[in-house]
């Protein structure tokens, strides 16, 4: 069902909600570091920027292509996402492989049970956003959060750090502003340091995946990032 989900009705869904071409529907135009995925053979954690309901296609194809056949890709989103606009939208987020971040206790001690299952069990990649919150079409890496790198700190997972660039196409979307088209650059993998304190290398693994998508930015925008 997952499969259905991810490689027909979403695109599908992707390309009527946002008026894109099903070429750019959330595909990716480019891979920058594909090798990099291999490198990790187990379980690992998948950060990038969140900038738009769909980028996270880009990456779950990345990650198909390039990652090993028998890992499975699951996100990680809010619960509100569950009741999003627009009708049937729902139906993409409950059965997709998706993980739910929620305001209530009871469903969050399930989401860290389900967290260390899927990092133990050696052939998952979990999509987490450490921007945690979505702003539309930022191009810019945003401060991160802890909760990722806690995470893989805890359960001794290493985190695969991606960034997505942006360009405009010659296609419009609905409010008649141009479609994007993504390139999904990979980083070398983090691995925790689980000799040193949480706190310690928490901050570090936080600032090393920070710097990375800083540096791919500025590369690619030819531009100093600035706030």
């Amino acid at each position: 069902k997952s499969s259905l989900v991810n490689e027909i009705l979403y695109p599908t869904l992707a390309t009527k909600l946002n008026g894109a071409t099903k070429l750019f529907a959330g595909k990716c135009k480019d891979v920058i570091g594909a090798e990099n995925i291999k490198q990790v053979k187990g379980s690992a954690f998948i950060t990038s920027n969140h900038f738009h309901i769909f980028e996270n296609m880009a990456i779950y194809e990345v990650f198909k292509k390039y990652g090993y056949k028998n890992h499975k890709f699951w996100r990680v989103i809010r619960e509100g996402n569950f009741t999003a606009p627009p009708k049937g939208f729902d139906m993409f987020f409950k059965h997709a492989n998706t993980l739910p971040l929620s305001s209530n206790l009871h469903t969050m001690q399930k989401f860290f049970k389900a967290i260390e299952t899927l990092s133990n069990k050696k052939n998952n990649y979990i999509l987490m956003y450490p921007e945690q919150y979505m702003w539309w079409n930022y191009k810019k890496p945003r401060p991160f959060k802890d909760g990722v790198f806690k995470f893989a700190y805890k359960f001794n997972t290493p985190i695969i750090p991606c960034f997505i660039t942006m360009e405009d196409t010659e296609y419009l979307d609905t409010d008649g502003l141009p479609v994007q088209a993504y390139t999904v650059h990979v980083m070398p993998a983090i691995y925790p340091n689980t000799v040193i304190s949480a706190k310690e290398n928490i901050k570090q693994m936080k600032e090393l995946n920070f710097n990375l998508c800083k540096e791919v930015y500025e590369k690619v925008y030819n531009k100093k990032l600035n706030y």
